[in-house]
């Protein structure tokens, strides 16, 4: 036997010793075995979940028509009616209107012929049908109109002298007819004179008649110089200006009426057959909403990493952190209430539920540490209670306190720790090896599981005990487009990026499926993020806010409950479009609002719709179903017409917009 075959051996048996043969991962080397069960030992929390709601509805689902096409179906391009030029375009006013605008000179035109006032015509206007909204240069077609009008008189008054006449002749001629001794000859000339100016009377009558329909023409073309619009509504463009010369029938103004509008609509074609005119429809039209009150506190153009909003002394305080390696305290006015700088970027905040005496906050950063401050003390750079007693390998990439805010998790590429809060200290770390990725979500629910997520086809939930953790369920076929997927504050409901245009909502107490969120067309694909609102007014009903493929806007859905789909209720956009990085909203009690954080640095803030604003949709009937397939061979034309009422003054849906039509199915 050689000696490299003797050695061998002794190693092999050294090792063993050791406990550290190759292949075989002890509970010397690492602690615990993993591949022995998991004894998590009393859970820490025993909360239940809320009863489940109603079963989902039977029957079929509504039909969707998304993408449909708002234009604008009733409109005029006011044109001339003759050719010449323009004097003025304009609206008439008042004395008194004139001086409170502070119109003078070439805003007003004063009408010489009437002395009527008109003030400038300008887009925007609105106007009603047969208001006179311009002239053009009259002054021959008026001398025209007058010698018509003196030429129909004469005409007039000439024909009832004729007619005066033969009627006195008339007279003469019975009187002459009833005389004893009045000679023959007298009574048939009389006659024939009667005749005659009967016949005349005749003439100049059918010469009155020419000359008032030449009065009529004179008075029409006089008429064809005064602009009047053809219906109420909106001047959209103004086309020409006083002194401009225009042809006969050439556009001077464009005029929409926004009152009723119609939405078209790609309808697939196997529902042809079964979509008629009549049928139920309500369209979906979701509002684009500029930012508001806009904190910029952070380094511009550097990322916000993080926000979370919590409360102190009864009202909600947002705390956002940034690559910056600040964390900033502040309320709706802006107002900083506390500051920390951080030695690497934040990535990860989490603070205290609001029914928490004491309001904490837990920040972790980018160089594995993670830190604990008295949010209601909250000071600028003030010192934190204190740093969780160990570090992450990597960057802390997730955070959650438990529902009493005695424990807090945190994570990093892989790994996922529970602290005591109270004294900084690890309690343990979840079983290794569960998830493939890096982790980019943590929410702790009040029935006491952590529910997980990475950037992979899975997102686990745990059952969290007070010796350890381990997997409770686990969904699976997500996309890990999301990489912060939202779960209620009630911890009842998951949302599950199933595929990039839905999002599964899953009850996370059995794993039942309810309503799926669908968002429409490309830029409303799901990604980076999605979030509960916490439920508003009495009857529980929830938004949520995602992330979509349009940069720069959160969609923001009315979500989905057992008996209504889900729907788009407004895109909120961020300035310059920045790329939207985090989101959160405002727990329960008082005013809602929604922040979102940006990569430019700036965190938005809108305030939340009330109910009688979700429930607000707009229901028509179908109007038209075009039987022929368009060229595509996939769909036909679908025509809604719909009345648009104005709220808070504004028109609901404007020309342009895309909305989804959703039609109900017959019964």
């Amino acid at each position: 036997m050689s000696r490299r075959m003797l050695i061998a051996p002794a190693v092999v048996l050294v090792l063993a010793a050791a406990g550290c043969v190759p292949g075989k991962k002890t509970a010397s080397s690492k602690g615990i075995d993993p591949e022995a069960p998991v004894v998590p030992g009393a859970a820490l929390y025993t909360a239940e979940y809320p009863a489940a709601g109603p079963d989902e509805p039977s029957g079929p689902e509504p039909v969707s028509v998304p993408l449909a096409h708002v234009v604008i179906h009733d409109k005029s391009e006011l044109p001339s009616k003759v050719d010449g030029s323009i004097r003025w375009l304009g609206v008439e006013t008042t004395r008194d209107e004139a001086a409170r605008l502070g119109l003078k000179g070439p805003d007003l035109y004063e009408n010489l012929r009437d002395h009527r006032l008109y003030r400038s015509l300008k887009p925007g206007e609105v106007v009603k049908k047969g208001q006179i909204v311009g002239f053009l240069d009259d002054d021959q077609a008026y001398v025209e109109f007058i010698g018509a009008s003196k030429r129909s008189e004469a005409a007039v008054e000439e024909s009832q002298a004729y007619t005066q006449t033969a009627s006195k002749l008339f007279e003469i001629e019975n009187t002459l007819k009833k005389g004893k001794a009045v000679p023959l000859t007298e009574i048939l000339q009389a006659e024939a004179q009667t005749i005659r100016y009967k016949a005349d009377a005749v003439g100049r009558a059918g010469a009155a008649k020419v000359a008032a329909a030449e009065l009529e023409k004179a008075k029409l073309i006089l008429d064809r110089h005064t602009l009047k619009a053809p219906l109420d509504g909106e001047v959209q463009q103004v086309l020409r200006h006083p002194g401009d010369g225009v042809k006969n029938a050439e556009p001077v103004l464009v005029i929409y009426n926004f009152d009723t509008l119609r939405a078209e609509g790609n309808l697939p074609k196997e529902y042809i057959g079964n979509i008629r005119a009549g049928d139920e429809i309500s369209i979906e039209a979701p509002r684009d909403i500029p930012f508001g009150i806009t904190f910029k506190q952070h380094t511009t153009n550097v990322p916000v990493t993080a926000l979370t909003v919590g409360t102190r002394e009864g009202k909600a305080v947002v705390v956002s952190g940034g690559e910056d390696g600040w964390v900033y305290a502040w309320a709706a006015d802006l107002k900083v209430i506390g500051a920390w700088k951080q030695r690497s970027a934040v990535r990860a905040l989490a603070v205290t539920r609001p029914a928490v005496a004491t309001p904490l906050l837990l920040v972790g950063s980018d160089d594995g540490s993670a830190k604990v401050y008295d949010l209601a003390a909250a000071d600028r750079d003030g010192p934190p209670l204190r740093e969780l007693d160990g570090r992450h390998d990597g960057g802390v990439t997730a955070a959650a306190f438990s529902p009493d805010g005695r424990y807090c998790v945190t994570s990093d590429e892989r790994a996922i720790y529970l602290w005591d809060v109270s004294t900084g200290k690890k309690k343990y770390a979840f079983p290794a090896r569960e998830h493939h990725s890096t982790i980019t979500g943590l929410h702790f629910t009040p029935q006491g599981r952590v529910v997980s997520a990475g950037k992979e086809p899975s997102v686990l939930v745990w059952m969290v005990g007070e010796t350890g953790a381990k997997v409770e369920r686990r969904f699976e076929a997500r996309t890990g487009d999301v990489a912060a997927p939202g779960v209620t504050d009630d911890g009842t409901q998951l949302l599950l990026d199933a595929r990039k245009a839905q999002l599964d909502i899953v009850h996370l107490a059995d794993g039942r499926k309810g309503r799926p969120l669908e968002a429409a067309g490309e830029a409303a694909r799901f990604q980076t993020f999605t979030a509960w609102s916490p439920e508003i007014g009495p009857a529980g009903a929830r938004l949520i806010a995602a992330a979509g493929g349009d940069e720069g806007v959160v969609h923001l859905f009315r979500a989905p409950s057992p008996t209504e789909r889900g729907s788009e209720y407004a895109r909120l956009v961020c300035k310059d479009n920045a790329p939207a990085t985090c989101v959160a909203f405002a727990p329960a009690g008082g005013t809602g609002f929604v922040v979102v954080g940006t990569r430019h640095g700036a965190i938005h803030w809108w305030s939340l719709p009330t109910i009688a604003e979700l429930k607000a949709e707009l229901s028509t009937t179908v109007t038209f179903v075009e039987q022929a397939i368009e060229s595509s061979g996939r769909t036909a034309r679908i025509l809604v017409d719909f009345e648009n009422p104005k709220r808070d003054g504004r028109y609901a849906l404007r020309p342009g917009t895309a909305v989804t039509l959703v039609i109900k199915p017959r019964k």
